[in-house]
């Protein structure tokens, strides 16, 4: 190959990658954008999980420590689930209270009241 081919591509090669650090800046900005509009309506339905967790906990007669025996959770963890205030719970926590509580995983999500 000659040199000035070889000059060329390394040109190439050097756009290219410019291009691909502005793409993923361009990205970052984008997806932080949307992260931040989705927030209120994802810290509503994080509060709706919670509330329901403790409507379905209250109705069967379960205290927060028993729950979280039953679903190997740390008791801690799951007050913070239920007063809205962690991040969001697993798939697999999800699936676990399903099981518990004998209900479908959206019956979580479902806005029995207004959360607070």
């Amino acid at each position: 190959m000659s040199t000035e081919t070889s000059s060329k591509t390394d040109e190439q090669r050097r756009r290219h990658r410019k291009c691909n650090r502005d793409l993923s800046a361009v990205r970052q900005v984008v997806i932080e954008r949307n992260r931040k509009a989705l927030r209120p309506q994802v810290n509503t339905v994080l509060a709706r999980i919670g509330y329901n967790i403790q409507r379905l906990r209250a109705e069967l007669g379960i205290s927060q420590a028993d729950l979280a025996l039953n679903i190997g959770m740390n008791p801690a963890r799951l007050c913070d689930i239920e007063k809205g205030i962690t991040r969001q719970p697993s798939l697999a926590t999800m699936v676990a209270l399903s099981l518990v509580f004998k209900t479908p995983i959206d019956t979580f999500t479902k806005e029995e009241r207004a959360p607070e």
